[in-house]
């Protein structure tokens, strides 16, 4: 029998204390830890403890029937979103709810769509969200203003100067009327800067008096009263119902601009309009049914859009490369260009010629050499046979070379035939520098476009839209007044259309829309100081032009041959030689004449004295003038160094310059007293200009300085002078800088209006977008391509100082034949210069521009505040009302509708019986 003992459970042997826990140091005591806990820092537990109260917070905001976001998270999301402008509030609402939707699922956090739904933000609060930004856009831009009128008056004595630019447009079915102001600050280091801000793009009207209103009401919400500003300059259209030349005197019986204030029309405007009239006036118009050149490049360019539309880019690029092989090489379309457009067909072996290929690609003798001409190699490269050419070619080198030249011009021919003409814009009168633009593109692609054109014809069903647009196209490049004659009528215009643009008209074009080289990036459109004198380089330039001088010039060489080849058809309307003769003359005199209409205003007595803020000696030599020191202007040349033209440094007479200029203002000068001394009266009235008035004595001081060179907007050639003209600093950029010369950046409003009012939201809510817009969008661009550029020059003289290195590693006593031999990178001369703000790096930077807009915004905020109890309330409440011009031409047009309705007339109607009667039901 076993023991009925109950085995005892032994138990385990108790660990030592050392087994059980461990001493661990603390700089405090020492303490005994058990071994299943972890120690863990201070600094850790507080990381953790936070991440766990974020984790909280975020669940703790979606616990709740409406969002609970910060007023700065707030902010955020509303200027963020307005980068969707053109998508609807649902759209954005449901980008929202996606992007927050996988961040909590990928933290595991377990909340339900229910959840998520009731935090995000519904369409009515993302509109309030808007406005309440809106109104700190206000609220930063006035407290700004405010601060820079205090600057001015304090520093300089002077009121702060505000200049408008208006202008009306269309977008995306909705009237606008934009209006921007415009003012000069001073930053943190002490230097002068231009601002710029969207008031609001509300309708207008179309009458003088309607947006005179509409502007008087804009720039009542600014609230500026008591404050050391005043409106001083506007800048606008010179046509339609408000244009400038009539809303000036309007402003000013409304006591909106002040009383030494001034105006201009767009410059733009004038040398486009000037341009129009020229071209449609010699050349005809453009539209249905029109034979027009112009009509032929809207054809070409809507042939291409067209094909791209109904098929996509990769098949127009493939017809085009198809064409352009065909005319070089193939006998058919060789033939053709020969015998119908030799002048083209030259111009295009000009371009093959001139086609720069790869580096790697060795050098072969010319391709033009009397031995083996391009054309004779295209020819040859047709009709040949290689077999047999081995066997009659008794030179091998030659052959080798003739096979050379051959792989070069195939090469030649693939590259220039992958330049298919994409993306181009309709050639319109109304947007400038398109007609010259499409003009050179049609051009260039003369012989492929016409050979497209006949082969889209035999391809695409006789009717179809394609077939129509490609038919009536062929028709006009084709048109000859003669069939024997050697160049087609509206090759020939095209070739005096681009000359002119060439040798004329596009580089001026290009000056006006410069920024102004002193008063830097932001400056876009600010050029009115050098106007004037831009002008007489223009005038003096065209006069060249006229009376058969435009013969001498290089870029007319091919109108000339092309005109050549026109022969006699009788009478000048029947485009042939006679009509060429014509062209020339009435053109220029088409042009001259708009011209000198549009830019008469910048000759005038009360916008001439600006004149001052331009080339130091031009303007000395004005001051001397008109304050009696020189009874005449210097005959002297100087270089004006912020006109080049291209390449070529432009220099003008100075006695030509300011005569022309000053025989400006005495044709549009009405002397008080008819029978005293006219240029005495002109001299006195613009030594009354408030500008000439404001720097008497530092312009007594400038033209008494010997120096010629003297820049009253460069203080480093003030030191060799006795003087300091820091006064007539601050007046030039708080009074002249701030004056558009055109609207360009006022366009670029427009067009951002429509996308902005996409989704055809209220008028109020478009205008508060405008004012985010120009905060936080507007000018982000100059702003980070600065820091881009910055970086990019920092990155390359890194670069040239480790290249210097490695050159004097490899020239030195150190140096191996591996490093001697490495493949180096062709050195670059200068850092690469950025136009665009792309990829991750938009993101981070626009996230920190944003940050410094909404911190100005509180200080803004915070600044009204102190001054005015409740203000932002009032900003909030004058942005909101709805009483605005739009709702009283409404109001007026019900009015007058119903004065109408209410009328006794007889209303009975019999008219003619019109009515289409069919075929079908035995009509005709």
């Amino acid at each position: 029998m076993g023991s009925n003992k109950r085995k005892r459970r032994r138990r385990p042997k108790k660990k030592s204390r050392n087994q059980r826990a461990r001493l661990v140091f603390d700089k405090a005591n020492n303490c005994w830890v058990p071994k299943w806990l972890m120690l863990m820092g201070s600094r850790q537990n507080t990381v953790d403890k936070d991440m766990v109260e974020a984790v909280a917070k975020l669940r703790n905001m979606f616990k709740g029937s409406q969002a609970k976001f910060s007023t700065r998270a707030k902010r955020i999301i509303a200027v963020s979103s307005l980068a969707a402008a053109g998508a609807s509030d649902y759209g954005v609402q449901s980008v929202i709810f996606g992007t927050l939707k996988a961040i909590t699922e990928e933290m595991k956090m377990g909340l339900t769509d229910k959840e998520l739904a009731s935090g995000c933000p519904d369409v009515g609060t993302l509109r309030n969200w808007e406005m309440n930004v809106a109104a700190g856009c206000m609220a930063k831009v006035i407290s700004q203003i405010a601060r820079d009128a205090e600057y001015m008056m304090e520093h300089y004595k002077q009121r702060l100067q505000i200049t408008l630019v208006t202008d009306h447009g269309n977008r995306s079915g909705v009237d606008h009327f934009v209006k921007m102001i415009v003012w000069t600050s001073v930053d943190k280091n002490g230097r002068f800067k231009l601002n710029h801000f969207n008031l609001d793009i509300d309708k207008g009207g179309h009458t003088t008096v309607a947006a005179a209103n509409a502007i008087h009401r804009s720039l009542q919400s600014l609230k500026l009263s008591g404050m050391d500003v005043e409106f001083s300059f506007i800048c606008g259209d010179s046509g339609g119902g408000a244009k400038v030349q009539k809303l000036y005197p309007t402003l000013m019986d409304m006591d909106v601009l002040s009383s030494t204030s001034d105006f201009v029309n767009c410059i733009l405007h004038a040398f486009n309009l000037s341009y129009e009239h020229a071209c449609k006036d010699a050349l005809g118009d453009q539209g249905m049914n029109r034979c027009s050149v112009f009509q032929m490049c809207y054809l070409a360019i809507l042939l291409l859009k067209t094909v791209k539309k109904q098929s996509n880019g990769a098949t127009l690029k493939s017809m085009y490369q198809t064409t352009m092989h065909k005319v070089l090489q193939d006998n058919n379309y060789v033939a053709s260009a020969k015998e119908s457009f030799i002048q083209a067909w030259d111009d295009l072996l000009t371009e093959v010629e001139a086609i720069e290929l790869a580096d790697d690609v060795e050098p072969v003798e010319e391709m033009r050499a009397e031995s083996l001409g391009l054309e004779e190699l295209l020819l040859d490269d047709i009709d040949s046979d290689d077999e047999e050419e081995s066997s009659t070619c008794a030179d091998a080198e030659e052959q080798e070379n003739k096979q050379q030249q051959r792989e070069q011009l195939k090469e030649k021919i693939s590259k220039l035939a992958g330049e298919c003409p994409t993306n181009v814009k309709d050639p319109n009168f109304s947007r400038w520098g398109t007609i010259s633009a499409v003009a050179k593109v049609v051009l260039r692609h003369w012989l492929p476009l016409l050979f497209m054109t006949q082969n889209i014809i035999d391809t695409e069903k006789n009717g179809s839209y394609l077939h129509v647009i490609a038919s009536k196209l062929e028709e006009l490049m084709s048109a000859k007044a003669n069939p024997s004659q050697a160049s087609p009528t509206h090759y020939t215009s095209l070739k005096w259309v681009v000359a002119f643009g060439d040798s004329f008209f596009d580089a001026h074009m290009e000056w006006v829309k410069r920024h102004d080289p002193v008063f830097g990036a932001g400056s876009y459109g600010h050029i009115s100081r050098l106007v004037p004198e831009h002008l007489f380089v223009m005038y003096k330039q065209f006069e060249g032009l006229k009376k058969d001088g435009w013969k001498s010039v290089p870029e007319f060489a091919g109108f000339i041959r092309a005109a050549d080849g026109i022969e006699p058809a009788g009478e000048i309307n029947k485009g042939g030689k006679e009509f060429f003769d014509r062209l020339p003359n009435l053109f220029f005199e088409r042009f001259e004449e708009s011209f000198t209409e549009h830019t008469k205003k910048w000759r005038t007595p009360q916008t001439l004295p600006i004149i001052i803020a331009g080339h130091p000696r031009i303007a000395k030599a004005f001051l001397r003038w008109l304050f009696g020191k020189a009874a005449s202007f210097p005959n002297e040349e100087v270089e004006l160094t912020h006109h080049y033209i291209g390449e070529k440094p432009t220099k003008i007479n100075i006695r030509e310059c300011l005569t022309w200029l000053t025989d400006g203002a005495l044709s549009s000068f009405k002397p008080p007293n008819p029978n005293g001394d006219v240029t005495v009266q002109l001299k006195e009235k613009m030594m009354d200009n408030h500008l000439i008035q404001s720097l008497l004595e530092d312009l007594r001081q400038f033209i008494e300085c010997a120096d010629e060179d003297i820049d009253m907007l460069d203080p480093k050639t003030w030191t060799n002078t006795p003087y300091e003209f820091r006064r007539a600093e601050a007046l030039i950029w708080n009074a002249i800088a701030p004056r558009a010369a055109h609207q360009q950046r006022v366009e670029n409003l427009v067009q951002t209006a429509g996308h902005l009012g996409k989704t055809h939201v209220e008028e109020v809510r478009r205008s508060a977008r405008a004012k985010i817009h120009s905060i936080f969008y507007r000018d982000f661009k100059i702003w980070a391509l600065d820091i881009l550029r910055k970086e990019d020059e920092k990155e390359w003289k890194q670069q040239q100082e480790n290249d210097e290195r490695l050159e004097e590693q490899e020239s030195g006593a150190l140096s191996t034949p591996r490093h001697r031999s490495h493949n180096k990178k062709k050195k670059s001369t200068k850092p690469r210069r950025r136009t665009k703000v792309e990829g991750k790096r938009r993101l981070e930077l626009h996230s920190a521009w944003i940050d410094r807009q909404l911190k100005e915004m509180d200080d803004g905020i915070a600044y009204l505040e102190a001054q005015e109890e409740g203000i932002m309330e009032d900003i909030m409440a004058e942005m909101c009302r709805d009483y605005k011009s739009s709702r009283l031409a409404n109001e007026e047009t019900l009015q007058n509708y119903s004065r109408t309705a209410n009328k006794q007339r007889d209303r009975r109607v019999v008219s003619k019986h019109l009515v289409d009667i069919t075929p079908w039901m035995e009509g005709s």
